[in-house]
C-alpha cells in the first residue's frame, strides 16, 4: 500500500465510522419504537374497558379500567419534529390548565432575575425540586395543599415520568415513552396516583379565571407586536432589496444596528413588563424575543433600504463598465443571473449586478461594456437604478 492509498484511508475512516454510527443508530432507534408500540399494545389486553374502546374523543387514546378507575392512555413513537411519549390519563375538568416538570437551572434563573414567580404548594422541599406552571397560583397552592397529593407526584416522577399535566378535562403524567413506563405494573401505579391529585379539585373562583384570563390577554398583545414586528422587517427589506439595494449592504447593515438596538431594547421591556410575574413568563419571554430580534433588526436594515433609495433626490451618475464574469446562483425554486464589472468606485475591485436571464445571455465576459446609473442615495450608500449595454438606451433589471 503506497502512501497516497494510506492517507485517503486515514482520511475515509471517521467518514465509514460516522456511516456506521448512524446506521446503527437508526436500526436502535427503529427497535425501540417497535418494542414500545408492542408493549402499548399489550397494555389493552391488560385493561380492559367494556364499555368503550376510546378514552374521550381524543384520537389514539385508549380506554381502561384499573381497580375500578377508568382512565386513558396513549402512545406516539415521535418523528425528527416531534419526541416519543406515553400518556396515561383521568377525567379532571377545570378551565385553569396547570403543568408540574423538574426545576431546572432556567427557572430557577429567571425566578432570581424576579421575572417569573412560580406557585408554591408551601412545602419548599417539593417547591425546591419541582416546578408548578399555572396561571392561578392560588388555584395551583390549593390543589398541592395536601401532603398527598404532593407525595403521589413525586411517585409520579419516581416511575420514569417528567410531567403532570392538568389541561381542560384530562390529569395526565407524561413520559418520554420508554418501555420502561409502558408495564402493566407501572400503570397500575400511576393510575391512582393521578386518581389522589384529582380528588377534591379546588374550586376555580371567578378571580382565579380572572388572573388566568388577564395572563392569557398580556401574552396575546406581547405574540402580536412581536409579530408585527417580524412581518415588517421581512417586508420592508424584501422590498428594500428588490428596489434600492445598495452596492455595500454589509455597511448598511451595521449602520442600521445602531437603530434597531434600540428598538430591540425598548421591546425587550415592553415584552418584561408585559409578561412579568407569572410561571410561564420566562417561557414566552424567549419565544417572544425569538421571533422580535431577528424581525427587528431585519427590519432596520429594509427601513433604512427604502429611505436610502425612496427619499434620494441626488442626481443620478453614469458610468462605463465592462463585464470581466458572468454566473448563475441556484437554490431550490429560483435561479439568480449576476454579472460582474469592474468597479468605477475607488477601492473597490469588481460591482455585483443581478439581472434577467435575457439580459444574461445578451452578455459576454471581457467584450460587454454596461452603462451602469447610480445615486448616492439619502443616507448615503451608493445603489444601483440601472444599467443597459452601453450601446442602446433600454435599462436591464
Amino acid at each position: 500500500m503506497d502512501i497516497w492509498t494510506g492517507i485517503f484511508a486515514l482520511m475515509m475512516s471517521p467518514i465509514v465510522v460516522g456511516m456506521v454510527f448512524v446506521l446503527l443508530s437508526a436500526k436502535a432507534e427503529r427497535k425501540r419504537k417497535e418494542e414500545a408500540r408492542l408493549a402499548f399494545d399489550a397494555l389493552q389486553n391488560k385493561f380492559i374497558n367494556p364499555d368503550s374502546a376510546s378514552f374521550g374523543s381524543e384520537p389514539g387514546y385508549r380506554a381502561g379500567v384499573c381497580d375500578g378507575a377508568e382512565f386513558g392512555y396513549f402512545y406516539a413513537p415521535g418523528d425528527k419534529n416531534n419526541p416519543s411519549a406515553f400518556k396515561v390519563s383521568v377525567m379532571l375538568s377545570t378551565p385553569v390548565p396547570l403543568h408540574i416538570t423538574r426545576e431546572t437551572w432556567l427557572e430557577r434563573f429567571f425566578k432570581g432575575a424576579g421575572i417569573s414567580v412560580e406557585p408554591v404548594s408551601g412545602e419548599r422541599p417539593f417547591d425546591e425540586e419541582f416546578y408548578i406552571q399555572c396561571d392561578a397560583p392560588g388555584f395551583a397552592r390549593a390543589l398541592l395543599a395536601d401532603p398527598a397529593k404532593r407525595e403521589a407526584v413525586r411517585e409520579i416522577f419516581r416511575l420514569g415520568f417528567h410531567k403532570v399535566s392538568l389541561e381542560t378535562d384530562w390529569l395526565t403524567a407524561i413520559s418520554g415513552g420508554g418501555i420502561q413506563t409502558m408495564s402493566e405494573e407501572v400503570v397500575r401505579r400511576i393510575v391512582p396516583r393521578l386518581t389522589i391529585i384529582s380528588s377534591d379539585v379546588p374550586s376555580t373562583m371567578e378571580t382565579t379565571v380572572h388572573l388566568a384570563a388577564e395572563a392569557r390577554r398580556a401574552r396575546v398583545v406581547t405574540y402580536g407586536v412581536a409579530l408585527v414586528g417580524a412581518v415588517f422587517g421581512l417586508t420592508s427589506y424584501i422590498a428594500g432589496a428588490v428596489m434600492y439595494d445598495p452596492l455595500d449592504p454589509w455597511d448598511m447593515f451595521f449602520w442600521s444596528i445602531r437603530y434597531s438596538s434600540v428598538a430591540v431594547a425598548v421591546f425587550v421591556l415592553f415584552a418584561i413588563f408585559m409578561l412579568r410575574g407569572k410561571s410561564t413568563s420566562h417561557l414566552h419571554l424567549l419565544i417572544t424575543l425569538a421571533i422580535a430580534i431577528p424581525g427587528f433588526v431585519v427590519a432596520g436594515h429594509g427601513a433604512a433600504m427604502m429611505i436610502n433609495g425612496h427619499m434620494d433626490e441626488s442626481e443620478p451618475s453614469f458610468h462605463a463598465v465592462l463585464v470581466v464574469k458572468k454566473y448563475i446562483n441556484t437554490s431550490k425554486n429560483n435561479r439568480f443571473y449576476h454579472l460582474a464589472v469592474n468597479s468605477w468606485r475607488m477601492g473597490n475591485g469588481r460591482e455585483d449586478l443581478l439581472t434577467t436571464e435575457g439580459f444574461y445571455k445578451r452578455v459576454e465576459p471581457g467584450k460587454t461594456r454596461l452603462e451602469v446609473t447610480t445615486k448616492s442615495g439619502k443616507l448615503g450608500f451608493e445603489w444601483v437604478t440601472g444599467f443597459s449595454l452601453a450601446a442602446e438606451n433600454s435599462k436591464g433589471s
